[in-house]
Parts: C-alpha cells; sequence; structure tokens
C-alpha cells in the first residue's frame, strides 16, 4: 500500500486469524506502529504521538498534549 505522501506501508497479519498485528512504514523507518486491540493490556502502554491524525474520524478524540507528526 502507498501513503499519500508517497510512502510505502506494509501491514503484517496474524497468520492464524488474519486480524492486523502492525504496521511499517518506509516514511518511518525503524517503528512499528502496533494495533492496539492486538495487545492483552493495552491501557498499560500510553501513546506519545500521532501519526495519520489528518484522517482520523471526528468522533475519534485524542489527548491534546501528544505530539502530532
Amino acid at each position: 500500500m502507498q501513503s499519500d505522501s508517497g510512502n510505502t506501508i506494509s501491514s503484517i497479519f496474524c497468520p492464524t486469524c488474519g486480524n492486523p498485528i502492525f504496521k511499517k512504514s518506509a516514511g518511518y523507518t525503524g517503528l512499528l506502529f502496533i494495533h492496539a486491540a492486538t495487545l492483552d493490556k493495552p491501557e498499560l502502554f500510553t501513546p506519545d504521538s500521532l501519526f495519520w491524525h489528518s484522517i482520523a474520524q471526528p468522533w475519534d478524540s485524542v489527548n491534546p498534549i501528544l505530539d502530532i507528526k
């Protein structure tokens, strides 16, 4: 898949159930974008940055102190 900026985005899926696990972007080398639904206890993790915020749904409220990329 290609992002709006032209970078390649790869989605990694569970080979057993097919659910998405994480994404990788050529625009952010060294980072993995983990789907929170794959975590047993997502409440243990706190985000520090927002990516793709410009295409978020209007009902998706986020903490305004996060760094927007």
